[in-house]
């Protein structure tokens, strides 16, 4: 079973915005990461991410409802880092 570790929830928390200011979390849902990054396939398999399209290159993530509650997002944040509000 896989396990979270420091650096996963690190990512997860750079893809909702919380590396700035509380007021900013969630404004924002994605992450654009190389397309063989072991802790992103790690939080898909975990349901905290969703994978949206892939290049040659590069995966698009995107936290799901499960991933913003792991993270520390409040009710509002959620709905925000989700698109349900504005």
């Amino acid at each position: 079973m896989d396990e979270l570790l420091k650096e996963d929830l690190d990512n997860l928390k750079h893809m909702l915005g919380m590396n700035y200011s509380k007021k900013c979390w969630g404004y924002r849902n994605y992450y654009v990461s190389n397309i063989d990054d072991d802790s992103m396939h790690k939080l898909v398999r975990m349901g905290y991410v969703t994978q949206s399209r892939q290049s040659e290159l590069f995966s698009y993530y995107h936290a799901t409802e499960q991933g913003c509650i792991v993270a520390g997002l409040n009710k509002r944040q959620i709905k925000k880092a989700l698109g349900l509000i504005k």
